[in-house]
Formats: C-alpha cells, sequence, structure tokens
C-alpha cells in the first residue's frame, strides 16, 4: 500500500503532466528503486508504392537498437537482479531483492527508440533522395498549409516541390526511412502543422516518436530471453527515463510482503 501510494501521489500526477513531453527526466526512478534496490546497480550507470531510397540506411532493427553509443557498455558489471520471464507477452517480469517489477517492453524499447533516433538527428536529419519521386494528391487546404510550413518540414528532412493546386512531389525523405515507411507519417505532420504556433521542435518529436513507436516490439510479440534481459539492464542502468517517449510508464513495482498479504502469509 505504501508503494502504491508513493506512486500514485508522486509518479502519476507528475507523468500526466507530461504527457508528450518526449524529454522526460529520470526523476521518476526513486519511486521505483528503494535505497537499497539501486545500490546494486548505481555504480554501473553508463556515462551516459514501390519506392526505394537511392542510398538506404539501416533502420535500426529491433536487434540493432540494443547496441548502445558506449562501446564500453559490454564491460560493465553484471546487474544483480533475478530475470523470471514474460507475462502476457506484454510485461518483462524480474525480481530485486524484496520486490517484484514488471517492465513494459513495447514502451521501454519504444523509448530506447526514440533516443537513439534523438540523437542521431540531433543537429541536423540527413536527406535521402527517391530513386522514383512520389507525387501526393491533397486536398487544396493541405497544400496550402504546406505552402506555409515548406521551411519547417524541409527542415525534417522532406524535400519536396508542388504540383499544381492539389498535389505535391516528394524528391527526398529523411535519412533513417526505407522504402515508403515515411507516407503516413508526412500527412500527420500537414495534420500537425494546422495547429495553431506549431513549433518546428515539436512537427521533429512528433515524427521521432512515430518512428520509434513503429519500429518497435509491440505487445504480443515474441522477444528473446536475452533482449529481455538487455532491455531491463537499460532501464536499471538509468540509461533511459522512465516514461515512453508519450508520458507512460514503463516499470511497476510490487513489494513481496503485499503479495504475501494477498496469501494470508505472514511475512
Amino acid at each position: 500500500r505504501l508503494v502504491y501510494k508513493v506512486l500514485k501521489e508522486n509518479f502519476y500526477p507528475e507523468a500526466q503532466k507530461n504527457i508528450n513531453y518526449t524529454g522526460a527526466s529520470q526523476y521518476n526512478r526513486s519511486h521505483f528503486f528503494t535505497k537499497q534496490n539501486r545500490s546494486h546497480h548505481q555504480n554501473e550507470v553508463a556515462e551516459k508504392n514501390d519506392n526505394q531510397i537511392a542510398e538506404p540506411i539501416d533502420n535500426t532493427q529491433n536487434n540493432d537498437l540494443f547496441e548502445q553509443v558506449s562501446q564500453s557498455q559490454e564491460q560493465l558489471p553484471h546487474i544483480n537482479y533475478h530475470y523470471v520471464g514474460v507475462a502476457f507477452k506484454t510485461y518483462l517480469i524480474f525480481e530485486i531483492e524484496e520486490q517484484l517489477f514488471f517492465l513494459d517492453f513495447h514502451a521501454a524499447h519504444e523509448r530506447l527508440r526514440y533516443e537513439k533516433l534523438k540523437k542521431q538527428t540531433n543537429e541536423k536529419v540527413d536527406i535521402q533522395l527517391l530513386l522514383t519521386p512520389k507525387i501526393l494528391n491533397l486536398p487544396k487546404i493541405d497544400v496550402e498549409i504546406l505552402n506555409q510550413h515548406k521551411e519547417n518540414i524541409e527542415s525534417l528532412g522532406f524535400s519536396f516541390y508542388f504540383f499544381g493546386d492539389d498535389a505535391i512531389v516528394v524528391k527526398g525523405v529523411p535519412g533513417f526511412y526505407q522504402k515508403n515507411d515515411w507516407e503516413k507519417d508526412f500527412k500527420d505532420l500537414v495534420e500537425l502543422c494546422k495547429k495553431k504556433d506549431i513549433k518546428t521542435s515539436d512537427l521533429k518529436n512528433e515524427l521521432l516518436k512515430s518512428m520509434a513507436c513503429r519500429g518497435s516490439y509491440m505487445s504480443g510479440d515474441d522477444i528473446h530471453e536475452s533482449e529481455s534481459k538487455r532491455l531491463i539492464e537499460i532501464v536499471l542502468r538509468e540509461e533511459i527515463p522512465l516514461t515512453c517517449p508519450h508520458g507512460r510508464p514503463i516499470v511497476w513495482p510490487f513489494e513481496k510482503k503485499d503479495l504475501a498479504n494477498k496469501f494470508l502469509r505472514n511475512e
């Protein structure tokens, strides 16, 4: 009850305030890991359409996403936790001393992808030219919106020109796309541009969140034990914040004594 009360009063109000705040800090972490549990790993934290792209780059598939920027990652000491398994093809379960943790592997993987994409595009988004430019037929109002926000959208890596008053021709897309995965995201950006006072940084965040979500493990996917453990260790080493890019929590703890109480055990 005490853990639940702390989470309810401290973590979730903050999480709700930070919905869509993709740069969420790790202020929530102390609510999940007790002082004793944190001592096991706090010294091990790492410093912290048939269109094809002319020069396709790696779209960072699932296995590749567990490779961190720091090449010294593999030399870090093992983190003291006990891996239990997967529940409902959605939650990774692990133990640390007197606590049992459930980790949403989609939310964790999505955050990991987002952080990696954000780092890759921190300075400038590379543009990959399409071998065959793509004509997009759009409502006239959308073409007008694109005309107003052309500079902002092109700064995200899209290159296009107008083709009459109801179509555009897309010549290039951000380098982290492959094939025609970009089209839905482009149209979503147009919808976002219809909002008042939209900033380029907001457009970029929405684009990266969409990419991060699409390429992540989804609930119901089979995840290998080695990749499960890798995700757990990334969370324990405080390499990513404890919310997904949309603000949902990644991990939730249960006390051993609370579970014992359910079985009327005096522990």
